[in-house]
């Protein structure tokens, strides 16, 4: 499983939610297995919250250059169909 989250959703943490004070194309993980979280800040004041099962590291994904995307990240873009779409 691979999905966005909302970022008012009480479960995600705070610090993944605020955008101010982290870097454009900063990410943040957290691992609870089975499941990771990641928080990715592609715009000032923006933050994209996804959880995963299938991602069990924070491999950046290198054919994002200067974006520094986690491979979570281009996994959903890649795949994402019916609703997102």
């Amino acid at each position: 499983m691979v999905g966005t989250v909302r970022k008012d959703k009480r479960e995600v943490p705070r610090e993944f939610r605020v955008a101010r004070g982290s870097p454009l194309c900063s990410s943040k993980f957290e691992f609870h297995p089975p499941c990771t979280l990641v928080s990715y800040v592609p715009k000032p004041n923006k933050v994209v919250i996804l959880m995963s099962t299938m991602h069990n590291d924070a491999i950046i994904d290198a054919d994002s250059g200067d974006s520094r995307k986690p491979e979570v990240i281009t996994y959903y873009n890649r795949t994402k169909n019916g609703v997102d779409s």
